[in-house]
């Protein structure tokens, strides 16, 4: 994407689902990353991932009921991260943290290089190593990953890739 990727502002979205979702950013030093603001209610990001794309929960305030879970980010980072008692954030890797933030967000996090299989050829699978593989938990209705592939049915991978 030579994009921002998912952005929010004014008016009210309900009810969204990002599943099995692959994000790059071309060119990877431009400094566009997806930003969620404004009035967002019941909003799933699972098994989603985002290569040299940040992802900031700018303004939280609104921001309701939101299910992040078995994700890989390149960034994962919100304005005020005491404002989300309604947010669940599990089973997920950043490849990097932010300037002001000391660890990752949500239960069971990790943060590293997630070792992609052959990230100059765009090749996103995970690499036999990484720490995102057998690294999430089952969700319901998600049992195969974008390509068809079933996903570990106890300890799914992370990402929009099974392994």
């Amino acid at each position: 994407m030579g994009a921002q990727g998912i952005f929010g502002g004014p008016g009210a979205m309900r009810n969204v689902a990002f599943v099995n979702l692959l994000m790059e950013k071309d060119p990877a030093d431009s400094a566009l990353i997806s930003q969620i603001t404004g009035d967002w209610d019941h909003v799933l990001l699972w098994h989603v991932t985002t290569v040299d794309a940040g992802f900031f929960l700018r303004e939280t305030a609104d921001l309701r009921n939101f299910f992040i879970q078995n994700c890989l980010f390149h960034t994962l980072h919100a304005g005020d991260a005491t404002t989300l008692p309604t947010f669940t954030i599990e089973n997920n890797h950043v490849a990097d943290l932010v300037w002001d933030q000391p660890e990752p967000m949500g239960i069971r996090p990790s943060v590293g290089d997630p070792l992609f299989a052959d990230e100059p050829v765009d090749d996103y699978h995970l690499a036999s190593g990484s720490p995102a593989v057998q690294a999430g938990a089952p969700l319901p209705g998600v049992v195969v990953d974008v390509e068809g592939t079933p996903y570990d049915v106890g300890t799914p991978s992370l990402g929009c890739y099974a392994h």
